[in-house]
């Protein structure tokens, strides 16, 4: 699925060889589900997993360890991996992925799903990958030399806007930065918070106005306002996840510009949909998300279009997906704005963990993707101000509007009295007439009615 990459990989206890698996970056284990897995989720009536809203793969039977790797060491509950609320058994068992690096690790069998907060009706692979610094599967990635393990990541348009994009390979590289093609470029660099997610000083959406040939010119950012919450980066997730405050604060400047074609569903993993493909609007190019993050001087301007791709709707119709989806605060995982995988296609990002300090330490250094589409920028400029494009209709329009729709109305009526006067006026002449006709068949002076032809004289 497009912004959303998996990996393969062999583990003991998973009997499907040709298994997949997502990979989050904020989780320290590894959850594979269960072949016995049930969700009891809300209004919904529990049942498998592989039924929505989870649509696991449920795979996972400890049944099958003829190699003896796999081994029971305890239960858990309530454990939260991307989004899933899950509980299980805890086993020690062999994961080796496609290179045939193999290593002993601690998974997690999912059992009972309770919540799915990001993926919600959306393919859930056969479990998560954890890898977050915390993860025991840094331990084979560490450079010895400093005590430090990289990764990088950018990933593949599976669905682009338009049929001329580059279909570049996705590039995850884990141990090492593998970014020889990014020397000299301009970079945003932060720091992790203690949790691994990235605060933020400003988040803004706005646009960026170009003359003819594509050159930026001018902008308008409005400001999202408070509470200011922090960024969290996983490929688990597909697009831009904002907490319900957030998401209205948008998703209204969304309403503005699209003249309300845009429909956002604030509820549990909702989206925003417009009603054709998306190469039928202007703007996505030049609508773009402002994040400036505390402690770099450089800020990200992130085109709207990073989220927007094209799907086959109900009754086979094709419609624009925003993948700016909505994320209930009381929910678990759902109080960070996140940046998922689509991101990553527009952006190219380097993380290193830093296993020289207790506890262990993150940064981060985002470049614009080499195979960027859009008008995505790093660095620390702003452009002059333009023209504010969110102003709705100003109280003098409105009473203009007003007097011209009093006016028609006007015109309206009198046109109506006018032909309902004409009306009556030929209704009493038809009855003039009628009664001429009855003075000439009636003798005055009796009630019977005479012979055409008749005479005084009979």
């Amino acid at each position: 699925m497009n912004g959303l990459p998996t990996f393969q990989a062999n583990i003991v206890g998973v009997t499907d060889t040709n298994a997949y698996y997502l990979v989050d970056f904020t989780s320290s284990h590894t959850v594979v589900w269960a072949k016995n897995c049930t969700q009891a989720i809300g209004n919904y009536v529990p049942g498998s997993c592989e039924l929505n809203p989870t649509l696991l793969s449920s795979n996972f039977d400890p049944a099958n360890n003829s190699s003896g790797l796999l081994i029971q060491t305890g239960i858990f509950e309530n454990a939260k991996f991307s989004g899933y609320v899950v509980s299980g058994t805890k086993y020690t068992t062999e994961m080796c992925f496609a290179d045939q690096a193999c290593k002993l690790l601690q998974v997690y069998s999912g059992e009972l799903v309770t919540a799915n907060n990001w993926r919600f009706n959306q393919n859930g692979a056969y479990g998560i990958i954890g890898l977050s610094p915390d993860s025991k599967l840094w331990s084979g990635f560490v450079n010895k030399d400093t005590n430090i393990a990289t990764y990088s990541l950018s990933l593949a348009r599976v669905k682009p806007l338009t049929s001329n994009a580059l279909q570049q390979a996705s590039n995850i590289t884990i141990g090492s930065a593998n970014d020889a093609n990014y020397q000299g470029q301009t970079p945003m660099m932060v720091q992790a918070l203690a949790n691994y997610s990235y605060a933020l000083t400003a988040m803004d959406f706005g646009i960026v106005y170009q003359d003819g040939n594509g050159n930026p010119t001018s902008q308008y950012f409005q400001s999202i306002g408070t509470p200011m919450y922090p960024v969290t980066f996983t490929t688990s997730f597909m697009g831009l996840g904002l907490p319900g405050d957030v998401y209205a604060q948008v998703t209204n400047l969304l309403a503005i510009i699209s003249n309300n074609l845009a429909v956002c569903e604030d509820s549990l993993d909702g989206i925003c949909v417009m009603p054709d493909v998306c190469s039928s609007y202007t703007g996505f190019e030049t609508y773009a998300f402002k994040f400036q993050f505390a402690g770099s001087t450089n800020f990200l301007r992130v085109p709207l279009a990073t989220f927007a791709s094209n799907v086959r709707g109900s009754g086979g119709v094709n419609q624009c997906n925003i993948q700016v989806t909505y994320l209930d605060t009381v929910n678990t995982q759902s109080s960070n704005i996140i940046l998922g995988g689509q991101f990553f296609q527009e952006f190219f990002g380097v993380f290193d963990n830093n296993y020289n300090t207790d506890p262990y330490t993150q940064a981060a250094t985002i470049y614009v993707n080499e195979y960027a589409l859009w008008s995505a920028y790093v660095g620390a400029t702003d452009l002059p101000e333009g023209v504010n494009p969110f102003v709705p209709p100003t109280p003098a329009e409105e009473k203009s509007k007003a007097w011209i729709w009093i006016t028609i109305l006007s015109v309206v009526i009198v046109l109506l009295l006018g032909g309902l006067g004409f009306a009556i006026y030929k209704w009493k002449a038809s009855q003039g007439a009628t009664a001429s006709k009855r003075e000439l068949a009636y003798n005055e002076d009796s009630t019977q009615p005479l012979a055409n032809n008749a005479s005084d004289d009979l």
